[in-house]
């Protein structure tokens, strides 16, 4: 497991190493979750994306599907609930 510090750290990790999984915040302040996906798809397109919220809107959510976003969960964070949608979704 590996963590980042910013948006901009998470995209360049993901730049240069192949993830099994990338979970990320919606709500970053360099970055947002969706343009990291965007990324993401443009580089690692089969990885699995979760992405979580504190405030969850329908527009978001379509967005993030279109762009095949694996996973999206309001918080509080119920760990749980998130493996067994990955697992589902896989």
């Amino acid at each position: 497991m590996e963590t980042a510090a910013s948006g901009q750290a998470a995209k360049a990790k993901i730049e240069s190493q192949v993830y099994d999984l990338i979970i990320s915040d919606i709500g970053m302040p360099d970055l947002t979750g969706i343009e990291l996906l965007e990324h993401a798809r443009a580089t690692q397109n089969r990885t699995p994306f979760i992405l979580m919220t504190a405030v969850p809107t329908m527009t978001t959510a379509i967005q993030a599907v279109n762009l095949g976003l694996t996973v999206i969960s309001s918080r509080p964070i119920l760990w749980w609930k998130i493996f067994a949608r990955w697992s589902r979704a896989r």
